[in-house]
């Protein structure tokens, strides 16, 4: 029999707040973004507990626990209170990633030929030394042998999670994840996991096959073209410009651009479809360039987008993690 438990935290101390009696509970997990969760505590239960008075928002950390294994890790940022309960509704509480939206690059940095995720993990380590800013999420001291130049300057008030993010997803990126298991205490432990070139295991590696009938109950094979593009324009921000660059009055436009195409689509038939994306904190000519590139790539192709309903315990539910290739 399947035991669900959904336990409460408080994010910066890691000290056990409450179990929650959540209902209608559904959770995501997701390379690259946050996942979710969602659920509902009823009436009689929401109303009148200390412990669920002790849940605030922005401070409160819920995991939840499949059998004793911590499946999903989310911070509680809003919720809505109706008559059928206190009701966690899409985007109220989003994966450990989510608290870095909330935080910025306050210091001007740069990197110099610095390995891609060298550049990640110190970025999250310099967030985490503000007082006050450490939610502990501990690093690997990973590399990629994937050398990046990159400059934040204090006066841009860097989003971080937008600058983890805008930093793996160029060409030759990399893909990231908060996950969390337990540390020797059996407390949740936030670990940021980043994969070169991908996060995640062969199908050879695991063995993992899906089946229908078999293991999957339902699927759904979306596919999508409305993404393709034979050329894609990336859109930079504008360099600063020496003095003497530019004269006064003169109607200069120096915003960078940079364009990636795909030619192979034009040469098997299709039409030419643009895109255009714009990177305004982007200010490096290489770097857009780079932008360009990887937008492309994800652009040069119909996309299938499967989802399996899979019963969960064939293959095990923590068997498998997010990133593994199947074969179905």
């Amino acid at each position: 029999m399947l035991d669900y438990v959904y336990l409460a935290y408080d994010l910066r101390t890691n000290a056990p707040v409450a179990e929650i009696p959540l209902s209608g509970v559904k959770w995501s997990t997701a390379l690259n973004d946050d996942g979710s969760l969602v659920g509902t505590i009823l009436p009689g239960l929401a109303r009148g507990r200390a412990d669920l008075r002790s849940l605030l928002h922005g401070r409160t950390a819920i995991y939840v626990i499949r059998n004793n294994l911590i499946v999903g890790g989310y911070i509680l940022w809003d919720d809505t209170p109706t008559p059928d309960g206190l009701q966690i509704a899409d985007g109220q509480c989003l994966g450990i990633l989510s608290y870095f939206n909330r935080r910025r690059i306050r210091d001007t940095v740069d990197y110099l030929q610095v390995d891609q995720l060298t550049i990640a993990e110190d970025i999250v380590e310099t967030a985490q030394t503000v007082p006050g800013g450490d939610i502990g999420v501990l690093t690997l001291g990973l590399t990629s042998g994937v050398l990046r130049d990159r400059s934040y300057a204090a006066s841009e008030i860097k989003n971080v999670r937008d600058a983890l993010l805008q930093l793996g997803a160029v060409d030759n990126g990399f893909d990231l994840i908060i996950t969390v298991d337990r540390d020797s205490d059996g407390a949740p432990r936030k670990i940021l996991s980043l994969g070169y070139p991908h996060l995640g295991r062969t199908q050879a590696a695991t063995g993992l096959m899906m089946e229908y009938p078999g293991n999957v109950y339902d699927y759904d094979w979306t596919r999508l073209g409305s993404n393709l593009a034979t050329t894609v324009w990336a859109i930079g921000g504008q360099p600063p410009q020496e003095f003497g660059d530019v004269n006064p009055g003169d109607d200069v436009d120096t915003t960078l651009r940079s364009r990636a195409d795909n030619l192979t689509l034009v040469d098997a038939g299709w039409p030419v479809l643009e895109s255009d994306v714009s990177f305004t904190d982007v200010i490096e000519q290489s770097t857009l360039d780079a932008h360009a590139v990887g937008e492309a790539q994800v652009r040069a192709g119909i996309q299938v987008v499967p989802t399996l309903s899979l019963y969960g315990n064939d293959p095990p539910l923590g068997s498998y993690l997010v990133g593994d290739f199947v074969r179905v």
